[in-house]
């Protein structure tokens, strides 16, 4: 309901109209302040949202991570616990067809191979040195060109 064109007419002079232009100009500039604060409240609440958006994506995130480590950890202990209970059977059958695991023999080597990988899975366990931990280092073939 704000009047925003004015002019000379027959009838009546664009000066007499002065008070009504600047009642008209006060009323446009107090909308105008309203309307921008209005958007800055929009805007404001809008980037509150988004920093809340971000944060929980990234607790989210967080926590994918931590159930995804505890699957792998639980399936690493699982599979560690198999290996142990296979090697335990392949020492009872040997004992039983009355072997003995002699030091140094190829059976005794790959006991200990095998039960050091059991330890590599076990995230119980300190995980024993392997050549797979140098496998990254030397696939990259741009390393030291």
């Amino acid at each position: 309901g704000i009047r925003r064109h004015w002019e000379d007419g027959k009838r009546r002079q664009l000066e007499a109209c002065l008070n009504e232009m600047i009642i008209s100009f006060v009323q446009m500039a107090a909308e105008n302040k309203a309307r921008r604060k209005e958007e800055e409240e929009k805007e404001r609440q809008r980037q509150e949202w988004e920093k809340q958006r971000v944060e929980k994506l990234r607790l989210i995130e967080d926590e994918e991570n931590r159930v995804k480590i505890l699957y792998e950890q639980a399936e690493g202990w699982s599979r560690s616990q198999q290996i142990r209970s296979f090697l335990q059977a392949v020492r009872e059958s040997n004992t039983a067809a009355g072997k003995a695991i002699e030091a140094g023999s190829e059976l005794e080597t790959w006991l200990t191979w095998a039960g050091n990988q059991a330890d590599r899975l076990d995230p119980l366990r300190e995980r024993p040195a392997s050549i797979l931990d140098e496998k990254a280092k030397w696939e990259d073939d741009r390393r030291y060109w």
